[in-house]
């Protein structure tokens, strides 16, 4: 879970990622070899940020604050539009605040959700942004974005050191993709950002509203929920 605080580079992220490979291979020739090289040797569930949600989320936020800041310039009749500096997206549970320090960040900040990039892509904030993170009573830190692209090539070309042939990763539409270099293999990945396609099945399943104490989820849990995304790596 949150391996997202990890991924402050691409090198980082590739190490963390080598060292649960090699950590999933020792450990399944301690206990003994997969049949028929079929099943994965090991399994890696990682939990991040999703990229997409939090750039969705931020940006909405930074367009309402520039909204503001050219009305109050329109009312004070001045010609000098405040810049935004920072950009803070406030939840029910949670908030995101981000510097808005680089012309990257502020052209992905202006860009449309329709936008996409060379690849077709969502446009996102890039690997290693930092912002902050804070759920009430729980937690208060840094955090960094985690481009689903940057991550899967990290996983599926970055684990064997001795590689020398690497795969292409694809985008959110297409989640498996392969490797021939005793690298991770992505076998399936989601995004939490349509929760509440699960709210009714949540809410209504007996040993989930027991270990919710009798409560349901509401739109600000889904609106937390919905800011993460889980990856599924097979180690052959």
């Amino acid at each position: 879970f949150a391996f997202h605080y990890a991924c402050e580079t691409f090198a980082s992220m590739q190490a963390n990622l080598a060292g649960m490979y090699s950590t999933l291979i020792a450990g399944k020739r301690v206990c003994g070899s997969s049949s028929g090289g079929v099943s994965p040797r090991g399994v890696l569930v990682l939990t991040t940020v999703d990229a997409v949600a939090i750039t969705k989320r931020l940006r909405g936020a930074y367009k309402e604050q520039c909204h503001r800041n050219q009305q109050k310039s329109s009312e004070e009749d001045s010609t000098t539009r405040e810049v935004v500096k920072e950009v803070t997206y406030s939840s029910k549970l949670f908030s995101l605040t981000l510097p808005v320090c680089t012309p990257d960040i502020e052209k992905v900040m202006l860009s449309s959700e329709s936008d996409k990039d060379a690849s077709g892509n969502d446009i996102t904030l890039p690997l290693g942004t930092r912002y902050h993170f804070k759920l009430e009573g729980h937690v208060d830190c840094d955090e960094f974005v985690v481009p689903y692209t940057d991550l899967v090539r990290a996983a599926t070309t970055g684990c064997n050191t001795n590689a020398t042939t690497t795969s292409t990763t694809t985008s959110d539409e297409d989640p498996v993709a392969t490797n021939s270099n005793n690298n991770f293999t992505l076998l399936d990945s989601h995004s939490f950002t349509d929760s509440k396609q699960y709210l009714h099945e949540f809410n209504s399943t007996p040993k989930y509203k027991r270990q919710m104490d009798g409560k349901s989820l509401d739109e600000g849990d889904l609106d937390l929920i919905g800011i993460y995304r889980t990856y599924v790596f097979g180690a052959y």
